[in-house]
């Protein structure tokens, strides 16, 4: 199907394909989803391989500073103030409303403004870099020269991340999917890629991020280049100063906020459970959590993929979507949670090994059942920011956060790290529960076939009866193919083209 447009002055200004169906937009919807997944899988695969040599050539000290560069570039990308979504979610609304003539004129404007606070947080950044290295970090004396660069490196590339954010977002718009996650595979495999050719040459780690600097710079060239594919009118009808740019800061303003509290919530369990029990006990329950927190990478590629779906369709075709996503995410993890929670012991034992795994194999287990509750929150989550109200989950996050701290120092006080476990189960689960019923309120329909929650509540309810019951592979691999047949069935109409209907 050819993608409309609409001319602008003789010039022509693409604009995303008109959903005729729910059938076609839940087709680009997929196809957006493995797209992101692929964006975030290919460097997380290279990082696999590329890392143990880094730490062997560089040396822990230098990979340390490595690590920290890598942290810093990313984390400080939120310095965009949540524009680059609010870009996304402006241009899918002018787009879907027909007013492509102020795309050109949104484009630049906000971009201007992302340079100005990318300049601003870089300058804050070099100020501090002083303080950061005398009394924040603990390094060697031998490596302070190269530290101080690496900072100052990092402050001067972040005007270049930023902006890279509102590009990306301008793509996403446009569900230009591909093209993004293209650019975003090259980023960050070229990340762990580099310093392995530059070890050929040089140990010294300023040099490596120099060279990533390179390349993030680079590669704005690439989304620009993007950019002007998808809508050549950015070029030839630049403008500026015609944008309101209030609703982009207030709607910026509160995914920053939103943004700012993850983090907390995801890693408050672990300082709690180093000043409660000790900074070894963290090992244990860190290791069982960052391997289940990867499977995030299929619902954050959906969350990832969908906001912009929902800016850009009808309320009933958004409705569709709406349901089959949270189908299509709940069916998908069932069965790779399921294998975490029936075989947490087993897996852990190959891994670290049995006396590691004989600490860990139950936190596993609870953060099994968590994962697949967090995953499908990942759809109202996007949706409600998709249509405008991010200050909702915002809301929710702050709101939660004070009674979260409070539960995890309860049920770590008490049950060591399982209690922390537990804790992050009951706090998703609440979580999840909320965002449900904030999205019931802006789309009023029936998020998940009933069956198919019942069938999950029951296999996993089922395969804990099962782990609990018998320790012998055979009857655990039965229940578990009989549980991914299950899974397949359930499916089955969502992999058809026949339209899934919507309960009011």
């Amino acid at each position: 199907m050819s993608t409309p447009t609409t001319t602008l002055a003789g010039v022509m200004l693409a604009t995303p394909a008109e959903e005729a169906t729910s059938s076609s937009a839940g087709k680009r919807l997929f196809r957006n989803t493995v797209w992101s997944a692929l964006g975030s899988a290919a460097p997380m695969l290279i990082a696999i391989i590329a890392v143990p040599r880094l730490i062997h050539g560089l040396g822990a000290d230098r990979f340390g500073v490595l690590a920290m560069a890598w942290m810093g570039i990313g984390y400080l990308s939120l310095l965009d103030l949540g524009l680059g979504r609010a870009i996304t979610r402006l241009i899918a609304d002018k787009l879907t409303s027909g007013e492509h003539e102020e795309v050109p004129a949104i484009f630049w404007d906000a971009h201007l403004l992302l340079l100005g606070v990318g300049i601003a947080g870089g300058a804050a950044v070099w100020g501090l870099s002083d303080l950061l290295l005398n009394h924040a970090l603990k390094l060697p004396a031998s490596l302070h020269g190269e530290a101080t660069n690496c900072i100052r490196l990092i402050a001067a590339t972040i005007p270049v991340v930023v902006m890279a954010n509102g590009l990306r977002g301008f793509l996403e718009a446009h569900q230009r999917f591909r093209a993004v996650n293209v650019v975003r595979m090259i980023v960050g495999v070229t990340g762990f890629l580099v310093p392995l050719l530059l070890l050929h040459w040089t140990p010294r780690v300023d040099a490596t991020v120099a060279a990533l600097s390179l390349v993030r710079i680079i590669t704005i060239f690439g989304y620009v280049f993007c950019c002007i594919r998808v809508c050549p009118g950015i070029w030839s009808h630049r403008r500026l100063g015609t944008t309101p740019l209030a609703p982009l800061l207030r709607f910026g303003g509160w995914i920053t906020f939103d943004n700012l509290i993850g983090p907390l919530m995801i890693s408050v369990d672990r300082f709690i459970i180093g000043t409660l029990l000790s900074v070894g006990m963290t090992t244990y329950y860190v290791t069982p959590q960052e391997m289940m927190t990867k499977l995030l990478i299929l619902p954050m590629a959906l969350q990832q993929a969908i906001f912009p779906a929902f800016s850009s369709v009808s309320r009933e075709v958004g409705a569709v979507l709406y349901r089959r996503s949270v189908d299509s995410i709940l069916l998908l993890m069932l069965p790779l949670t399921l294998i975490a929670m029936m075989f947490a012991n087993e897996i852990l034992t190959v891994w670290v090994g049995s006396a590691f795994a004989a600490q860990s194999f139950r936190v596993l287990e609870w953060l099994a059942v968590g994962i697949l509750i967090n995953s499908v929150a990942h759809v109202p989550s996007s949706m409600i920011q998709a249509i405008g109200r991010p200050e909702v989950n915002a809301k929710i996050h702050s709101i939660e956060l004070p009674l979260y701290l409070g539960l995890v120092w309860i049920m770590v006080s008490h049950y060591g790290i399982l209690g922390a476990a537990i804790a992050w189960v009951i706090r998703v689960a609440v979580d999840t529960a909320c965002f449900f019923v904030a999205g019931y309120r802006v789309m009023p329909t029936m998020p998940f076939s009933r069956k198919t929650l019942v069938a999950a509540i029951l296999l996993v309810g089922g395969g804990a009866w099962v782990e609990m019951a018998t320790h012998h592979l055979v009857p655990k691999l039965l229940y578990l193919a009989a549980a991914a047949a299950v899974s397949l069935i359930l499916a089955l109409p969502l992999l058809s083209r026949r339209p899934v209907a919507v309960e009011a």
